[in-house]
């Protein structure tokens, strides 16, 4: 009987021993299968997961994908998270476990980023496009930011046109407006050196001055060179509007009734006040190549001197008067020669009708330069003769080159004893005649 008790204790014990070990294997089998060893993601779920299978051979790949890191990204022991794909937790938290923020002060998010809607324009493993992206970078832009149009536009900003949209605007986050890389003329100028200096010239265009390049120009496409909001003349009117105000009313300058603006103004800066390409007579003679010669004439107005500018008798937007003349007839030569008015309005020669006008300071003179002084037309005995042919034809006084004129040390002209402006004279001599004579006749 104490033998039989025996056999039962030990029976008993071998089995104790035999289910603890099944356990135990049954166990470490669960614990193996459940959770693989560190790093061996690839002999796990690359049993079923096969890249080639799942169109992971692509030219931008995940990191974790490369590295088969699955477990960065996915649990695939949490039932809970099926439906989420396995995930650890939901975009964007999932990835900002890698992909951390820039900076808490940004002014400007992409709504997408701001929303975590990461996966709306990056695939989670791999994709034919850089950073993931599902598009092109501008085919992806263009699926929310309708300006595809825009392409088809005169002018296209080359960034824009080449579909590079980040090379002005960040992706994600930015501390500046409409997510650009930097604000006005910074983000302009890491593309459009100046060249030119133009920062440091002493007048500069307000715009440029504050920075401010989309006050003139668009970033993305125009149907105006290069890439302005409007043509010339519209952009130019709209800050200086007294210019077109002006047109309606005088005799416009060419350049400024075609709207070339530019033809005279630099638009960014210069070393010249009023944005001018150059001063004085070195801007006028660049069109005006055929009247700079006549200043170099034996009598010329003294243009380009402390004492005369061609502006001070020409407006150089709209004229009030023909030739963009600032006044019209005798009003223009009156502001200088104003001693001449009063006696040579009381004149037959202010009535006479010559080829300028009745009156005319025109039909005797030159504007800019002439062969004879003072600024005639012609040779003085010519030009008299023009009109008084008949008169000088009787005169018996001697008259030309060959005679001396005592009093001015020149020969003797109609002018030698005539004054043509006027004088309180009978008929506008210089003196009264028997003075006169005696100004060369004198008894010695």
């Amino acid at each position: 009987m104490q033998y039989f008790k025996l056999l039962l204790t030990v029976g008993a014990v071998l089995l104790l021993v035999i289910f603890g070990l099944l356990w135990y294997f049954w166990q470490e089998e669960v614990s193996i299968l459940e959770v693989p060893p560190q790093g061996n993601d690839q002999a796990v779920c690359g049993t079923c997961h096969i890249p080639e299978n799942l169109g992971f051979n692509k030219d931008s790949v995940h990191p974790p994908v490369i590295n088969w890191q699955c477990t960065a990204c996915h649990t695939p022991h949490d039932p809970g998270t099926a439906e989420n794909n396995m995930l650890k937790a939901d975009p964007p938290d999932l990835c900002l476990l890698c992909h951390s923020l820039e900076s808490d002060d940004n002014v400007s998010l992409h709504v997408p980023f701001e929303n975590g809607d990461c996966l709306d324009c990056h695939f989670g493993h791999a994709s034919d496009y850089s950073s993931l992206l599902h598009l092109s970078p501008q085919e992806i832009c263009f699926s929310c930011h309708f300006a595809a149009d825009l392409l088809g536009m005169a002018q296209v900003h080359n960034p824009f046109a080449n579909g590079d949209c980040l090379a002005c605007h960040e992706a994600h986050q930015s501390p500046y407006s409409n997510l650009k890389k930097a604000e006005g003329q910074e983000l302009c100028f890491t593309c459009h050196f100046d060249d030119e200096g133009w920062l440091s010239m002493p007048f500069q265009h307000q715009p440029f001055a504050a920075g401010d390049c989309t006050g003139c120009h668009t970033a993305h496409a125009s149907n105006y060179s290069p890439l302005l909001t409007f043509s010339t003349t519209t952009l130019c009117f709209i800050c200086h509007g007294e210019v077109e105000s002006e047109l309606a009313s005088g005799y416009p300058h060419p350049p400024v009734a075609q709207g070339q603006c530019i033809s005279c103004h630099q638009p960014h800066a210069s070393l010249w006040p009023d944005l001018l390409l150059a001063v004085g007579t070195d801007l006028c003679s660049s069109c005006h190549e055929d009247v700079m010669p006549q200043f170099t004439l034996p009598s010329h107005h003294p243009i380009e001197t402390e004492q005369l500018d061609c502006t001070d008798c020409h407006d150089v937007h709209v004229g009030a008067a023909p030739h963009l003349l600032v006044a019209a007839g005798n009003a223009l030569c009156y502001s200088c020669h104003g001693w001449l008015e009063f006696q040579y309005k009381k004149t037959a020669h202010n009535l006479a009708q010559g080829p300028a006008g009745q009156g005319i300071c025109l039909n005797c003179h030159l504007p800019h330069g002439s062969q004879y002084s003072p600024l005639l037309q012609q040779e003085s005995i010519a030009l008299c003769a023009s009109c008084h042919g008949i008169m000088i034809q009787a005169v018996t006084h001697p008259l030309g080159a060959e005679y001396e004129d005592l009093w001015n040390g020149s020969y003797i002209t109609c002018t030698s004893c005539h004054g043509p402006h006027g004088t309180g004279n009978f008929h506008m001599l210089k003196e009264p005649p028997d003075k006169l004579c005696l100004n060369c006749h004198r008894w010695n």
